[in-house]
């Protein structure tokens, strides 16, 4: 008789873990998904596009070429600041701290790229532009710089 009570205790154990184990693997019964209706919400919020970058105007930076003690060129750099829309107020309010950080940096960096290569390298000046600009507000303000033309002009 015992021997006959523990085979049955041991099928009962081995059909109740059977049928446990194929419900969770089909998400029936009480393991079903209860987030049906969660789903579609975060679909919704994955499928929407994520806003668009805003652009902040800065007014021209002109930075003067000197050969000996007197200005042979200059050159004009249109710029715009990318950002995005939540710090874009922020970032105007920042803009003449940026302008003048650009200015003081670019008096330096641009006579001697020019000495260097010879011209001026347009993704080299967008990167030290970038690195000055996290230098001046922070990081996280300003997402990138987009420069419009740069136009090298010489003395008369």
């Amino acid at each position: 008789m015992p021997k006959k009570l523990i085979i049955i205790i041991g099928v009962i154990v081995l059909l109740a873990g059977g049928a446990l184990g194929t419900m969770s693997q089909l998400e029936i019964g009480p393991f079903s998904a209860k987030e049906d209706v969660d789903k579609s919400a975060t679909v919704a919020a994955e499928d929407r596009p994520p806003d668009p970058p805003r652009f902040v105007a800065v007014d021209v930076l002109l930075v003067p070429l000197f050969t000996g003690d007197r200005v042979s060129g200059t050159v004009q750099i249109t710029v715009q600041l990318e950002t995005s829309p939540k710090k874009e107020d922020e970032l105007k309010k920042l803009v003449p701290v940026l302008k003048d950080a650009f200015i003081r940096d670019l008096n330096g960096y641009i006579p001697r790229l020019i000495r260097t290569k010879g011209q001026i390298d347009v993704n080299l000046v967008k990167q030290r532009l970038k690195i000055i600009g996290d230098r001046a507000i922070g990081k996280g303000i300003l997402d990138g710089v987009l420069i419009q033309s740069v136009l090298n002009r010489a003395g008369r």
